[in-house]
């Protein structure tokens, strides 16, 4: 833009919406302190339009977004949500439902069946294809955050048990380690 403009230099700068959204438990509760992220279909993880931001007591928030496909991913320690929707000019306020997280149980037993407690999980960045569709790699970085942030805190019990709480949406490898002392 010439500076030499008699109005003086002029920038378009492109539309912004504000996207209400109302997260609720499943139970249909509002669900406070749910970290929620936006996430462009059309541009990539490459470059995300709102940062993650945390639901307010009555569940709500809003993130400002530009027209296009978007993303919402809601995750607590114990549900999460997605919901794939279209930013116009005027929208009405989003609803999002949680659901538990997938579960895997498992029994860690020594070579003679006894139970072993103590037994840490650790969790990494599957093998397998990469995700080239946009929506399955978000999911990917969801569930590596979600596995960076709560797996260290995944133990077996004393009889052994373990119950690993998962985002189902990407191939993930779990790994398991116990260490021991004396002989």
């Amino acid at each position: 833009v010439p500076l030499a403009e008699p109005d003086g230099a002029r920038l378009e700068a492109p539309l912004v919406v504000p996207v209400c959204v109302r997260v609720v438990n499943a139970a249909g509760l509002p669900a406070s302190g749910i970290d929620v992220g936006l996430f462009s279909l059309d541009r990539g993880l490459k470059e995300p339009f709102a940062v993650p931001a945390a639901t307010d007591a009555a569940g709500r928030l809003v993130l400002p977004a530009s027209p296009g496909r978007y993303l919402l991913v809601a995750l607590g320690r114990g549900e999460w949500g997605q919901h794939e929707f279209q930013v116009e000019p005027a929208m009405d306020p989003l609803k999002l439902r949680l659901v538990p997280l997938a579960q895997m149980r498992l029994s860690v037993v020594d070579v003679d069946g006894r139970p072993i407690a103590g037994v840490r999980v650790g969790s990494s960045v599957g093998s397998g294809s990469s995700a080239r569709d946009p929506l399955q790699s978000v999911l990917k970085e969801v569930a590596q955050s979600y596995h960076s942030r709560y797996f260290s805190g995944f133990e077996s019990d004393r009889d052994g048990r373990i119950a690993l709480s998962f985002i189902p949406a990407a191939n993930r490898k779990v790994s398991f380690w116990l260490r021991t002392f004396g002989p």
